[in-house]
C-alpha cells in the first residue's frame, strides 16, 4: 500500500500543512511585528529614565545595566533589560557624564550590509548641544588636521557630524556619528578599534579615523562611509611601501593624522615597537602617506601610497592656522582652542594654556592631551630662558614641563603617538636634555 502513494501527493499535502505552520510561527516572531520597533523605543526611554534616577540618588553613573535593573526593582516592579526583538539592551558610557541607550534593533546576521543602520539609540536631552555644525576651512591648502575636530566636526555636505568621547576611568574611546537633524540622532557608534583621531575626507561623506596599535593589525587607518553605512580598515599593501613582506605576525603601527588637500588625506605612520617615540622618528617625510578614496560601482576603495608632497613643515600634526572655521567654532571649549593665539609673554601664554587644560580636564575632553603636550613644549622653552625669566622661575617651568610630560605619558586613554612622544620628552627632561617638541609645536609667543 505504501508503494501506491505518489510522491507528488506527499509534497502536495506536506506543503498544505507546512506553509501555514511556518506563517503562524513567523507571525509570533518580534521581527515581524510592527509594534516591536515602537515598544523597543519605549523600553529604551524607560531605561534611560531609570539611569537618570540612579544618578540623581547616588551621584554617580550606574556602573552597569544590572545595577539599574536591580535599583528599579527596589523601587517597584522593576524594568525589563531586553528589547522587543529578544536582545539585551545596552548602556554605553561615552564619558563620565554622558550615556547612550542602545538596542541592536531588527538584526539579520546573514545580512552584512547596513548592519549599523538597524541599531536604535536613545540619546540624552542635551545631546544636540554636543554636536554643533562645524566645518573647518582655511584660506589655502593643505587643510591641516585640527585636534579641535575631536569635539565636533561636520562633513562637507553638512549632513553629518562626528565626535570622539573619552572615558578616562575605563580608558574607552568612542566615535559617534550623528545626523544633523534637530535631535542629532546617532547613526554610528564605534569602540572596537579604540579610535584616536578623526577627519572627514574633503568633499565627501567619508570619515577617516586612526586607531590604537593593538587594535589595528590590519592597518592604523579606518574609513566609514556614512552614506552607504560601510566601515573598512585600510590595508597598507605592497603599493604603499610598508609591510609588504609576508609575515606570520602582522606589525602594529602608530599613526597621526596630518591634513588633507584636494581629495587626498595625509597621515604619518611608523611601526610600533614599544617604548617611547622620538618626534623625528614619526614626523619625517618618509613616514608621510597619502590616502585617496574613490567610489567604484557603489563601493569605495582606498589607495595608499607614499606622499610626494614637499610641504614638510605645513603638514606637521600640531601646526595650525588661526583662521576661524567656516561654520562657527562649535562649543565653548572648541572656541577657546581657536582663540589661543600667540600674544603676550611666555608666562601669559603658559597661563592661558594651563587654564584651557583645566577646563578640558573638567569636561573630560579629548583635547586635554594636546593641551598638555603644548604645555610641555612651552614650559621647556621657558626653562632654558634664564636671562629672560630668572633662575628660580626657569626651574619652576622645568618642573612643570616634567610633571606635564609624566601625566601625558602615563595616561593610557590618550592617543598613542602623543603618549609615546610625551614619554620620550619625559625621559629627556629627567636627564636635563632638550626635547624636539618645538618641531611639531611652534613657539606661539615671544619669550620676554
Amino acid at each position: 500500500m505504501i508503494r501506491n502513494i505518489k510522491f507528488s501527493s506527499v509534497v502536495k499535502y506536506g506543503c498544505a500543512w507546512l506553509i501555514p505552520a511556518v506563517l503562524m510561527a513567523l507571525a509570533f516572531m518580534p521581527e515581524f511585528q510592527p509594534q516591536a520597533h515602537y515598544r523597543t523605543l519605549r523600553a529604551m526611554s524607560v531605561l534611560e529614565r531609570w539611569v537618570q534616577l540612579y544618578r540623581q540618588e547616588f551621584k554617580i553613573i550606574a556602573p552597569s545595566l544590572r545595577e539599574v535593573v536591580e535599583y528599579s526593582a527596589t523601587q517597584g516592579p522593576g524594568i525589563a533589560s531586553y528589547d522587543h526583538y529578544g536582545y539585551k539592551l545596552d548602556i554605553r558610557y561615552l564619558d563620565q557624564s554622558t550615556t547612550l541607550i542602545k538596542s541592536w534593533g531588527n538584526i539579520n546576521f546573514s545580512d552584512k550590509n547596513h548592519k549599523f543602520a538597524r541599531n536604535l539609540f536613545l540619546a540624552p536631552k542635551e545631546w544636540a548641544e554636543l554636536f554643533p555644525v562645524v566645518i573647518h576651512s582655511y584660506p589655502q591648502p593643505p587643510v591641516l588636521y585640527q585636534p579641535a575636530q575631536l569635539i565636533s566636526s561636520t562633513s562637507y555636505n553638512k549632513h553629518y557630524s562626528a565626535r570622539l568621547f573619552v572615558h578616562h576611568q575605563t580608558n574607552q574611546r568612542t566615535l559617534v556619528v550623528v545626523h544633523n537633524d534637530k535631535k542629532r540622532d546617532p547613526i554610528f557608534l564605534h569602540t572596537s578599534h579604540q579610535p584616536e583621531e578623526l577627519m572627514w575626507f574633503p568633499g565627501s561623506s567619508l570619515l577617516a579615523f586612526t586607531s590604537h596599535p593593538e587594535f589595528s593589525l590590519k592597518g592604523p587607518l579606518h574609513i566609514y562611509d556614512v552614506e552607504r553605512d560601510e566601515l573598512r580598515s585600510v590595508k597598507f599593501g605592497k603599493e604603499s611601501g610598508i609591510d609588504h613582506k609576508k609575515s606570520t605576525t602582522p606589525k602594529p603601527y602608530v599613526a597621526a593624522l596630518a591634513g588633507a588637500e584636494g581629495d587626498k588625506l595625509y597621515l604619518y605612520i611608523t611601526p610600533y615597537a614599544g617604548g617611547s617615540l622620538h618626534p623625528d622618528r614619526l614626523f619625517r617625510s618618509r613616514n608621510l602617506y597619502e590616502v585617496q578614496a574613490t567610489v567604484v560601482s557603489g563601493r569605495f576603495r582606498a589607495a595608499v601610497m607614499h606622499s610626494a608632497s614637499q610641504q614638510e613643515g605645513p603638514v606637521r600634526a600640531l601646526r595650525r592656522e588661526y583662521s576661524a572655521p567656516k561654520m562657527g567654532a562649535g562649543g565653548g571649549l572648541q572656541r577657546s582652542w581657536f582663540n589661543l593665539k600667540p600674544a603676550g609673554t611666555v608666562a601669559q601664554s603658559i597661563r592661558r594654556w594651563h587654564e584651557f587644560a583645566l577646563r578640558a580636564q573638567k569636561e573630560a575632553s579629548p583635547l586635554l592631551p594636546y593641551a598638555l603636550i603644548t604645555l610641555i613644549s612651552l614650559c621647556e622653552q621657558a626653562s632654558f630662558q634664564d636671562s629672560a625669566l630668572g633662575t628660580s622661575l626657569s626651574a619652576q617651568m622645568y618642573r612643570h614641563a616634567l610633571a606635564y610630560a609624566k601625566l601625558a605619558a602615563e595616561t593610557p586613554s590618550y592617543p598613542t603617538w602623543l603618549r609615546l612622544v610625551s614619554w620620550e620628552a619625559w625621559d629627556r627632561l629627567k636627564l636635563r636634555q632638550r626635547t624636539s617638541l618645538d618641531k611639531i609645536i611652534p613657539t606661539y609667543h615671544p619669550l620676554e
